[in-house]
């Protein structure tokens, strides 16, 4: 499942030394080591890993349909979601890290962009990486059109999946304490369930749907949760 949309640049402004995230020197500090292990953790993973990946999504979007409209895709990275674009308008990528040229550089605490711009806020995998998640949330409600959507993928932590794991698949699990031994642990914050859908809340959207994206992935112990929010 893959579409072929074109990715574009839109309100192309201020460049990352004047988008740096705000907060506690200790907290700047950690936020810059951690995505320095992710771009490192993200050199190493293999072609089978993406594959995994790209066929859990597969189902995702099979099942609910393509995202829609023009796009914002906070922490995007390269933009490996846009396969899943209905190519109906716009699809920005909106990262700190320069990954591709088609990119808009700076971090989701300030998006240079005008009210009611998007139909689509994405956040996969990101969310987690943020220095205020909740400021990134009210920030996508502010671009947000009054009718738009945002989607939030997320790997949440459970005592009961980490159990669940070791009963089920103890490979698994040692593959994914390796790998956080090797690269350490590039996540700023450990989200639950809850913990997403309250700050879905507080940054004043309407929380629509909850649905688990299956793993296939073998080298992390998490689901990932798609969350659904509408601007309320």
């Amino acid at each position: 499942m893959k579409t072929s949309c074109i990715l574009l640049l839109s309100g192309v402004g201020r460049s990352t030394k004047e988008l740096k995230p705000t907060g506690d020197t200790s907290r700047l500090e950690l936020w810059h080591r951690s995505q320095k292990d992710f771009l490192s953790w993200t050199r190493t993973t293999t072609q089978e890993y993406a594959q995994k990946g790209i066929a859990s999504y597969d189902d995702f979007f099979s099942k609910n349909g393509l995202i829609q409209g023009n796009v914002l895709d906070i922490g995007g990275g390269t933009g490996g979601f846009i396969r899943w674009h209905d190519c109906k308008g716009r699809y920005v990528v909106h990262d700190p890290a320069k990954r591709s040229r088609n990119q808009v550089l700076g971090v989701g605490e300030h998006l240079p962009y005008k009210n009611n711009s998007f139909d689509t806020v994405l956040i996969a995998a990101a969310l987690d990486h943020c220095i205020n998640p909740l400021k990134v949330l009210k920030e996508a409600h502010r671009v947000l059109k009054p009718s738009g959507t945002i989607l939030i993928i997320q790997s949440c932590h459970s005592a009961k999946s980490k159990v669940t794991v070791l009963k089920s698949n103890p490979i698994r699990l040692l593959k994914a304490i390796y790998s956080r031994l090797r690269h350490g642990d590039h996540h700023l914050h450990h989200f639950t369930e809850n913990g997403v859908i309250q700050l879905l809340v507080d940054s004043g959207f309407a929380v629509g749907s909850k649905e688990v994206i299956p793993n296939r992935q073998d080298i992390t112990i998490q689901n990932n949760i798609a969350f659904r929010g509408w601007v309320a």
